[in-house]
């Protein structure tokens, strides 16, 4: 982490220099919050889920998630489906997923 007194000099320097965070530092950080960085979204298995927001804000077309994430397998019917396989392999899969 630098110092306070190494980015006063950065700043005085007129360099363009920011904060570099990992997602921890990042979620409390009130610029971060002001700018609606961080939002909250329902989750079907852990309730509520802190994820980042689109970092770009535009009028016209805003932007950002519309869901979270989907469980896991949600989908793998219908992606095995469109991969040709059948209804028979797509169980025979499944069924030796489980076993």
């Amino acid at each position: 982490m630098p110092s306070r007194y190494t980015i006063q000099r950065v700043v005085r320097a007129d360099v363009g220099a920011g904060k570099v965070y990992d997602p921890k530092g990042m979620i409390p950080d009130p610029q971060v919050r002001t700018r609606d960085m961080v939002m909250e979204m329902h989750h079907p298995k852990c309730e509520t889920v802190a994820r980042f927001a689109q970092p770009i804000k535009l009028s016209a077309t805003p932007g950002g998630p519309r869901s979270s994430a989907p469980a896991t397998r949600v989908h793998a019917d219908e992606v095995l489906g469109d991969l040709g396989l059948g209804d028979g392999e797509i169980a025979a899969l499944r069924n030796k997923v489980v076993a």
